[in-house]
């Protein structure tokens, strides 16, 4: 039996810029492929719903890189314009 260690980490940022609400998710993932990753229907889900509820002017971008997985959501906060 062989017993593989891995740290996880994870960091959650939230600011507002240009009157955007932008948040940044990143957390490592171990990419081994014998692993499952998930469908990610709620990541689509969830940009999907963004784009109707804020008119194409909200966004939600996944990206991985070096065993970092990445979620970028702008949303907009004076949508009266």
């Amino acid at each position: 039996m062989s017993i593989t260690q891995f740290t996880f980490a994870t960091t959650f940022k939230a600011v507002l810029e240009d009157n955007f609400l932008k948040i940044e998710l990143k957390n490592t993932v171990e990419l081994d492929n014998n692993i499952k990753i998930g469908t990610k229907s709620g990541l689509k889900n969830t940009a999907e719903r963004l784009k109707i509820m804020y008119k194409n002017t909200a966004y939600l971008q996944t990206s991985l890189e070096n065993n970092t997985f990445l979620v970028k959501i702008s949303i907009p906060q004076n949508t009266d314009s």
